[in-house]
Order: C-alpha cells, then structure tokens, then sequence
C-alpha cells in the first residue's frame, strides 16, 4: 500500500491528514487530540467529525479493502 510513502488523506476535511502506514499494515488506528492516549496513525481535534466514508473511496494501493480494522479512541456517534 502506498510504498510506505506518506500521503493525504481528507479525514476531518479535503487532505486534513498526512499519514504514513508501513507496508502490510492492515490497520488504521485514529486518536483524539487532549483525550487519547498513546500512538496513532492519525489524532483529529477533539469534536471535529471524522469523514469514515474516506474508507470507502478507492484511494488506496491496496489489492485487498484497506484497512481490514479501526482502533479509535475518541467520542465520535456517527461511527456506528
């Protein structure tokens, strides 16, 4: 995916993120900025709305559907 080359992704607005996944990572872990805590992929501000249909776009070099799993920390309702 990507070649481990960082790209942007438009998770809280149009290219908001510039995430770098190693190759053969299968997830995507999302923090909480003030709330979470530890390592993430990607940390939104606290009460930003995450855009998840980004994860249903076709941006991504990936043979198969990526990513295959979340980690998030937060409080976001519209993520169920």
């Amino acid at each position: 995916m990507n070649n481990g080359k960082p790209f942007l992704i438009s998770l809280t607005g149009v290219d908001s993120h510039k995430i770098k996944i190693p190759n053969g990572q299968g997830s995507f872990s999302i923090g909480t900025k003030g709330i979470s805590q530890g390592k993430f992929d990607a940390v939104v501000d606290a009460g930003a709305k995450v855009n998840w249909p980004v994860f249903q776009e076709s941006q991504f070099e990936s043979t198969y559907a990526w990513p295959r799993f979340f980690y998030y920390s937060g409080n976001d309702c519209s993520f169920a």
